[in-house]
């Protein structure tokens, strides 16, 4: 499946919207323009036991969703970019909106 593919999601996570989509895309898109169009995954490395604390509007295609495993939201979306949060940088940037 390609990025570019849409996936139906069964689940109560499906819409169109996250604040988790607002708040991580303007970071990835501004520090590393290269991410544009990429399904982002922001969370704990998918080789441990953590989950998704975010992810962009391309991820959430491979239904991918915050609370979500990491390591499932990997087996979802293999070619997913996995990036750990940034809370520092949300911090000195907060008015970034």
């Amino acid at each position: 499946m390609s990025s570019q593919e849409t996936v139906h999601c069964r689940t109560p996570q499906d819409h169109p919207c996250g604040y988790g989509c607002i708040f991580c895309s303007p970071w990835s898109k501004r520090d590393q323009p290269e991410l544009c169009g990429y399904p982002v995954v922001v969370g704990s490395d998918p080789a441990g036991r953590g989950v998704v604390a975010t992810c962009s509007y391309e991820a959430r295609r491979f239904c991918i969703h915050s609370a979500m495993t990491a390591a499932h939201a990997r087996s979802l979306c293999p070619q997913g970019v996995f990036l750990r949060p940034r809370i520092d940088a949300y911090r000195e940037d907060k008015d970034f909106y």
